[in-house]
């Protein structure tokens, strides 16, 4: 199978070289590797430039957008060109061990129903975190768990841990929003369909730092509830994908109640009321975390930033 890896940069100068390094020293190349930089204002595009030249990389391609556009676009629109069997998601800031594509490329191989693989990780600042990856091997006892779809938060693991099949990514392109965030639209998706694995194989280093896009906590008001909707937005779309393609059960259930969670969640922080407060709390189940809701409600009434 092909294979296509993808990779949306913004000023990443001090990471970026040792990541894609990481890349060409996998133990299966890809067949293309597509870079989109969205306007970085540091020398990040003279790095992928020269590394790209220096190394002869013929079939490694750079875009860069004419406007910033944020990661959300910018993942997708790498989603829409790419061209290979199976897609990785790849950040500018990480290591690969050598065995990464392979491996994800192996378990697919032996099981064609599943859409989605997600490599275990290490998540430190610490860079000789990284060096146990390289000794990370796939065989056939495979060590995986399939992830039903399941009531509460639908666990979304890092994009940049995702291999993806390019025949899922089509399906679901219709009903991708194009501010929705790559990993959890595609996380989602294949949640909804009971197609996504876990490979509890460290094949990444995803390097903690004060500039990470990822897991940061909300607390403004404006800013929560424009990410609320949007998770409305996109659970909504899941919904219809399921509709669309008969996809009925836990799948189904699961994310028409985090939709209508997502929905309530935003009526209240707009215009709260004690009778919202209360009947939110039907919804708890469906919330991240518990202490969202008393999140929510500190916002809603003015306790904590608006």
């Amino acid at each position: 199978m092909k294979t296509s890896v993808i990779i949306s940069t913004y000023n990443g100068e001090a990471f970026v070289e040792e990541q894609l390094r990481s890349i060409l020293n996998q133990s299966v190349q890809p067949d293309e590797v597509l870079i989109r930089d969205d306007c970085s204002t540091d020398r990040t595009v003279e790095l992928i430039q020269s590394f790209v030249a220096e190394n002869g990389l013929d079939n490694w391609r750079l875009v860069v957008n004419d406007c910033n556009e944020g990661f959300r676009k910018n993942f997708r629109a790498l989603a829409e060109a790419a061209a290979g069997d199976i897609v990785f998601f790849c950040d500018q800031d990480d290591v690969w061990g050598r065995r990464k594509i392979e491996s994800c490329v192996d378990y697919m191989n032996d099981f064609p129903d599943v859409n989605l693989v997600c490599t275990d990780y290490i998540a430190s600042s610490n860079r000789a975190d990284a060096d146990p990856l390289h000794g990370a091997t796939s065989c056939n006892g495979w060590n995986a768990e399939r992830v039903p779809p399941h009531r509460g938060k639908p666990y979304v693991w890092l994009g940049c841990a995702m291999a993806v099949r390019l025949s899922f990514i089509r399906d679901i392109l219709p009903y991708w929003p194009d501010d929705w965030a790559h990993d959890e639209c595609v996380w989602c998706m294949a949640e909804a369909s009971g197609t996504s694995v876990i490979l509890h194989e460290s094949h990444l280093w995803h390097r903690v730092h004060g500039g990470n896009a990822t897991g940061k906590k909300v607390h403004n008001k404006s800013r929560r509830l424009a990410l609320i909707e949007e998770k409305a937005k996109g659970y909504a779309e899941v919904v219809r994908f399921c509709e669309d393609a008969g996809i009925a059960g836990k799948g189904l259930q699961l994310f028409e109640g985090m939709k209508d969670c997502q929905q309530a969640r935003a009526s209240f922080l707009k215009k709260p009321t004690v009778g919202k407060a209360v009947l939110l709390l039907r919804n708890l189940g469906y919330y991240p975390e518990a202490k969202s809701y008393l999140v929510d409600v500190a916002i809603a009434s003015g306790m904590v930033e608006r």
